[in-house]
């Protein structure tokens, strides 16, 4: 996702510069899945939010606070806050559950299954 004009564009001389724009390659990769995903025919009778669930084939259950890997998720959160941001207190107002077709019984005889934790960009996702 370049814009060079007449200009030659720049060569790629180290392994950083390649793994930027492999990165670049992947975002738009994604973008583009996205938008085909999303971009389908959608179920009027829900709402926005879930409609794009549906079409990614993914379910959400909400977690309740009483639940073992609620509290789990929330002293992880209060344990890694850190400590020169002290001015503000870190809160969990909802936790859900991703669950994807098929993913069960694609892992189920995994056994050294854990919490993980992954950053994107733009949003945070728990799969455990």
């Amino acid at each position: 996702p370049h814009e060079f004009g007449r200009n030659t564009p720049p060569l790629i001389e180290t392994i950083q510069q390649l793994k930027h724009e492999i990165e670049l390659l992947e975002a738009l990769d994604n973008i583009e899945i996205a938008f085909t995903t999303l971009s389908t025919d959608t179920n009027t009778r829900l709402n926005p939010i879930d409609q794009h669930y549906e079409q990614l084939k993914c379910k959400l259950y909400p977690i309740e606070k009483h639940e073992d890997i609620y509290i789990l998720i929330d002293k992880y959160l209060q344990s890694t806050h850190a400590s020169t941001h002290q001015q503000y207190k870190m809160e969990i107002e909802h936790i859900f559950k991703v669950e994807r077709d098929n993913e069960n019984q694609v892992f189920k005889d995994v056994g050294n299954k854990m919490l993980l934790w992954y950053r994107q960009n733009v949003v945070f996702f728990s799969k455990y």
